[in-house]
């Protein structure tokens, strides 16, 4: 696997390591690793102290507002930072037209979830607290501007140290709630106060960084500019979020709150390494933009490669959390959640395809073809609410993690395989699938 991934990332890997992209990189992975373990162990906590219920109302809250999260990031990160880098002279311009678009997305998000989240709460008063508490997070997200003037400047450290800041205190504020057995409506609000402090970071950290944030100003031209770009991007984040919230939702809708935080309970084991495919996939993604015009059979080869890697890095761990699920969840969350060890046994197995997705979607973009992102996403999201329909009445929490796993296989893999234009990088995931084998027979024949 290291040698795979040395072959990968060749000469594109090497310059990488005596840049200041390291140094970013390095503060990115220390952060996504930190909260990742302090994360679960205090997850773990919140979900034993709440029990399944009220720890499922917090996570149908949490996915209903996760489905605004395309409309209130408006599918602008990777275009601002690209505009960032190659027109310097207009940041302040292109800063200022992002956050005033943010802020209008979110006011909008905010007032749909207050109006959408009466329905959806089935009358319940505290479910409806939660769900108007945990949306007013979305009022902080604006200020992600900030963390994209970061990114453009190679200095995600400092967006890496507000989520370090804001995070380590929720998850003190939380132990002390647990320790003196407060209410579900605390964590909550202390969840909702976090976020704010992120956003509030974020602003004075650019600020002190030569940010400049009383220069931003709006221009209705590069507004134009910019959301004509990134509706498509918008359109397939919002396919994407409802493949995989929309589970916890019915679930909610159709067995209770119970299930739901039994279900929730899996998905944050099986979702704990989703990721290091995201790092390896932009690690690899310079070079193979570059072999694309250089050397095709080159740029094919590495591909093919890239998908190998990623593949093969979630085989592993999906067998190792089917064979250890029961004690998983029996030492973090407790034998009121013991329902939750099957629903991870199948659960886990989407990781494949969505560790592939994450090739898939760079090869998207480089061969500009973004338009099969959303008809991928959408696809995906179709089957899940089809057969979450049909499983979830019968089998309640297995059932959505067998729709979801089928919807993601369906998500990066069916679609690809059938769409003439994707049937190249279908192929190529479908080989993977088979990676060691297809070498012993490669190396055999040579």
């Amino acid at each position: 696997m290291i040698a795979g991934l040395r072959s990968l990332l060749g000469k594109t890997g090497r310059m990488l390591a005596s840049s200041p992209v390291v140094h970013n990189v390095g503060w990115l992975t220390f952060d996504k690793c930190f909260r990742m373990c302090l994360g679960i162990l205090v997850t773990a906590l919140f979900a034993r102290h709440l029990g399944p219920e009220l720890f499922g109302m917090v996570s149908f809250a949490q996915a209903f507002v996760a489905l605004f999260g395309p409309l209130t990031y408006l599918g602008l990160g990777g275009l601002v930072v690209k505009d960032l880098v190659e027109h310097p002279e207009q940041a302040h311009e292109i800063t200022g037209t992002t956050l005033a678009a943010k802020i209008a997305s979110a006011c909008l998000s905010f007032l749909l979830i207050i109006v959408i989240g009466r329905s959806v709460s089935d009358g319940s008063h505290l479910l409806y607290a939660i769900l108007i508490v945990t949306g007013f997070t979305v009022m902080a997200r604006p200020l992600s501007v900030c963390e994209l003037w970061f990114q453009s400047r190679v200095q995600s450290k400092y967006a890496a140290l507000a989520s370090l800041i804001s995070f380590s205190l929720r998850a003190l504020v939380f132990l002390l709630l647990i320790f003196d057995k407060r209410g579900v409506l605390a964590f909550v609000v202390a969840g909702a106060l976090a976020a704010g402090l992120n956003g509030l970071l974020l602003g004075v950290f650019c600020s002190l960084k030569g940010g400049a944030l009383r220069l931003w100003r709006f221009s209705w031209s590069k507004a134009r500019d910019l959301l004509g770009k990134s509706w498509l991007l918008m359109l397939a984040g919002w396919g994407a979020i409802i493949s995989l919230k929309i589970d916890q939702l019915m679930l909610g809708k159709m067995s209770g709150q119970t299930e739901v935080g039994v279900y929730a309970a899996a998905v944050r084991i099986s979702e704990l390494f989703y990721f290091l495919p995201a790092f390896i996939a932009l690690s690899a993604f310079p070079g193979l933009v570059r072999l694309r015009s250089d050397s095709p059979a080159e740029y094919n080869r590495r591909f093919q490669a890239l998908f190998d890697v990623l593949t093969w890095l979630a085989i592993p761990f999906a067998l190792l959390v089917t064979f250890t699920a029961g004690p998983i969840i029996r030492l973090l969350f407790g034998q009121d959640f013991s329902g939750a060890a099957v629903i991870l046994t199948i659960h886990t197995w989407a990781c494949i395809f969505v560790f592939m997705g994450e090739g898939l979607g760079k090869w998207f973009i480089s061969e500009n073809v973004l338009i099969l992102s959303p008809i991928c996403h959408f696809s995906a999201a179709a089957v899940n609410i089809l057969l979450n329909l049909v499983l979830i009445p019968r089998f309640g929490g297995l059932g959505a993690a067998v729709a979801t796993v089928v919807s993601c296989a369906v998500d990066c893999l069916a679609v690809c395989l059938f769409h003439p234009v994707a049937r190249k990088a279908g192929l190529m995931m479908a080989r993977s699938l088979v990676a060691p084998f297809r070498m012993l027979i490669e190396k055999r024949s040579l």
